[in-house]
């Protein structure tokens, strides 16, 4: 068997190399054993990781010192409960709701505001809304449509808001009643966490016939991508089912968006690695090497190189800690995780297939020269060394061999790379839910009704709250503020202080303490979208000029103000993200710099 000094890397490395490949090559058959022991049990006795989110998603990644979220609370301790619900129920009839159709919805609504519907489950209250002209005069149309917020405890899981919600339409309303469904920022991450889950499976099966395909076709062989899937399987389970354990222990939140893109990200570095290793065993037998031989000249050749590649990526996507936001934290470290597991499976179970199965991996392949990465150098004696076979073309080699050409390459390479960043100049984020459901969805059929009976932004509305002693005695300035916020570009309507009776408007816009009061903004685009965020962020800044040109600023009793809401909430999430990338940019570029460094040794 080849010693250690023919791997053609440094003293030490060498070393390395030579002890790693005899351990993974003599252990061969514990190895197998020990990787397919180790799934096994993992399958049967390890949670998921889609067990460990809760179905929430986002909602746990979301700090509570998040300043549109502490608006809220303080408007929640301020009144005894929101103003804003995530959740709501539609009804519309393009020919016109009919007063006693519209009377039906708020004596319902009242009913199970007073808990006189025992079988709504975790509701706590409703809200309803017609866009009848007296109560909200920015609505596109007349009379066409309600909408019933709904109001829960923070504590209750989406997925039982959502089911109790369809619950209470399906209960209390009839057809007559024109019920087009339920919708809102809450039923929308229920509805895209259910096609995620649906669908992960067809994108999975879709990945793994497309690694069939291509490493078949790359090495001529049915063995080498049924190997490949073996392999990539052993790596799945294990960091499905360790990530899940750790999330439980640890007690981390880890949203269902995580899971697809872990799977992405474990199947394309696992295939990669393999085919690595295979590519290299390829080479070695066509030079001539015995099986033995060849798997460990493979390993140990590949071995470190795969070693390095891998912990490259692992310390580049570990750039992720770098990031202020509470999402980039959580994703981080289960991509780390599962680049991780995925190459020390690479490392061990690949090299310890390939001695136990040897040339069979490109079975039915039979002439492995031709379809060597590299030429194959004749043997001694061999009766064709005096002439030589001519190598093959390898695409890219006249560029490498010219270093004009390749500087101009590299010059044009990156001209398009800047080209294509151009965009990010000019970024607009969003995030939204709705939208981004598929049209035949009923979440997504429900927000068009509402959007098209009143405005784009009704299902999540913006809460402004306006705090100071005795600020609810100054009704005048308080309906001068209303206008104020009214006429902000990309406001569609404002429901405060002076629009409701003196008697309804206590308790539910004005506090009973009088030092609080609030302001419902229906903006006009959709609420989690770029233009709305843009609109949230110009009132934010515009609040303190705001409270002076209605004299509630300046005044001997100081007044503040703060903005909650769907749309607050994804402002401040999309700074952070803007903040984050060229954080995350420049701690990837060190990392990947420094990696590059330690490997090369230049």
């Amino acid at each position: 068997m080849p010693t250690a000094p023919a791997v053609p890397t440094g003293e030490g490395a060498g070393r390395f190399a030579a002890l790693y490949a005899d351990l993974v090559v003599r252990l061969r058959w514990w190895v197998i054993a020990g990787w397919a022991v180790a799934a096994v049990g993992a399958l049967l006795w390890l949670p998921n990781l889609g067990d460990s989110h809760g179905g929430d998603g986002l909602k746990a990644l979301l700090s509570s010192e998040t300043p549109a979220v502490a608006t809220e609370k303080r408007s929640y301790a301020a009144f005894g409960f929101p103003l804003l619900a995530r959740t709501a129920l539609v009804q519309r009839d393009p020919d016109g709701l009919t007063p006693y159709d519209q009377a039906r919805t708020v004596t319902n609504a009242v009913a199970l505001s007073e808990h006189k519907y025992h079988d709504t489950g975790p509701i706590r209250g409703a809200l309803p809304l017609t866009n009848a002209f007296s109560l909200f005069p920015a609505s596109k149309e007349r009379d066409t449509t309600a909408i019933t917020y709904l109001f829960f405890d923070p504590k209750v899981s989406f997925s039982s808001q959502f089911r109790a919600a369809r619950k209470y339409g399906n209960t209390h309303f009839t057809a007559r009643d024109n019920v087009v469904g339920v919708t809102g920022s809450v039923p929308a991450r229920v509805a895209q966490g259910g096609i995620i889950k649906d669908h992960l499976p067809l994108v999975e099966e879709s990945t793994l016939a497309a690694i069939l395909l291509i490493v078949g076709l790359a090495f001529r062989s049915v063995v080498a991508p049924v190997l490949t899937l073996g392999v990539t399987a052993v790596a799945y389970v294990l960091v499905l089912r360790l990530s899940g354990l750790v999330a439980q222990l640890v007690g981390v939140a880890t949203p269902g968006e995580l899971e697809p893109v872990v799977v992405a990200m474990l199947l394309g570095v696992v295939t990669d690695y393999v085919v690595f290793f295979f590519s290299a065993l390829r080479n070695e037998l066509a030079r001539g090497h015995s099986t033995r031989d060849a798997v460990w000249l493979a390993t140990a050749r590949f071995g470190p190189i795969v070693a390095v590649a891998g912990l490259a990526v692992a310390a580049g996507t570990g750039a992720l800690f770098a990031a202020d936001s509470a999402f980039f934290k959580a994703l981080g470290p289960a991509l780390v995780f599962a680049i991780l597991i995925a190459l020390t499976v690479a490392l061990t179970l690949v090299p310890a297939v390939m001695a136990v199965i040897g040339p069979r991996i490109f079975w039915p392949s039979r002439n492995l020269a031709r379809q060597a990465d590299r030429p194959v150098e004749p043997a001694a004696g061999d009766p064709e060394q005096a002439q030589p076979r001519r190598s093959r073309y390898v695409p890219g080699s006249r560029i490498a061999g010219d270093r004009r050409l390749a500087a101009v390459v590299m010059a044009g390479c990156i001209a398009v790379l800047l080209l294509a960043a151009l965009p990010l100049s000019r970024l607009e984020l969003g995030v939204s839910f709705v939208d981004a459901l598929p049209a035949d969805t009923g979440v997504r059929r429900s927000s068009l009704a509402a959007q098209t009976g009143f405005a784009d932004g009704i299902l999540s509305p913006t809460v402004v709250l306006v705090e100071g002693d005795q600020v609810a005695t100054r009704r005048g300035r308080l309906a001068a503020l209303g206008d104020e916020l009214a006429a902000q570009p990309g406001v569609a309507g404002v429901l405060g202080p002076g629009t409701l009776p003196f008697n309804e408007e206590f308790g539910i816009l004005l506090s009973r303490d009088r030092n609080a009061a609030r302001y419902l903004v229906v903006l006009g685009d959709e609420p989690l979208g770029a233009a709305a965020i843009t609109s949230v962020d110009a009132i934010t800044a515009r609040l303190p000029e705001m409270l002076r040109n209605s004299g509630l600023g300046g005044t001997t009793t100081e007044v503040t103000a703060g903005v909650g809401g769907d749309t607050a909430t994804a402002s401040y999430i999309v700074d952070q993200t803007e903040r984050d990338l060229l954080r995350i940019a420049i701690a990837a570029l060190l990392v990947n710099l420094l990696m590059l460094l330690l490997f090369l040794r230049a």
